[in-house]
């Protein structure tokens, strides 16, 4: 990201900033709302994180599995398909977190049984 926004920090720096915006606000939360509010801003991340996922992966197995653009860099058939595939395990955590009531790693666990015990489809 430095060389395309052609920011030049010292490493110091970046990894400073980088950590303070990752910090602060579980400290603020943490300070204000306890360890309660701490378990709940972690549940919303995983939530913020899980709808934003698809923004990032999709976009990036199109680029990364394109030969014009990537030529010789570009990712294998078998390896995009199971890039591919693995998005079709995405009904499995939505039905997985209405039955919890809410996204948790109880719904990831859930997803990953379901998986193991429909032998994968």
């Amino acid at each position: 990201m430095e060389g395309f926004l052609r920011l030049r920090l010292p490493n110091w720096a970046r990894r400073l900033i980088t950590r303070a915006i990752a910090i602060v606000p579980v400290i603020v939360v943490t300070v204000i709302y306890g360890e309660n509010g701490t378990a709940q801003l972690l549940v919303l991340s995983q939530m913020i994180l899980s709808m934003q996922l698809p923004f990032a992966i999709i976009p990036l197995v199109r680029f990364v599995s394109n030969r014009e653009q990537m030529d010789v860099f570009a990712i294998g058939r078998v390896t995009a398909a199971l890039a591919w595939a693995g998005r079709r395990n995405d009904h499995r955590r939505a039905e997985c977190e209405a039955a919890c009531g809410h996204v948790s790693f109880i719904a990831a666990s859930c997803v990953i049984r379901s998986s193991l015990h429909s032998g994968g489809s």
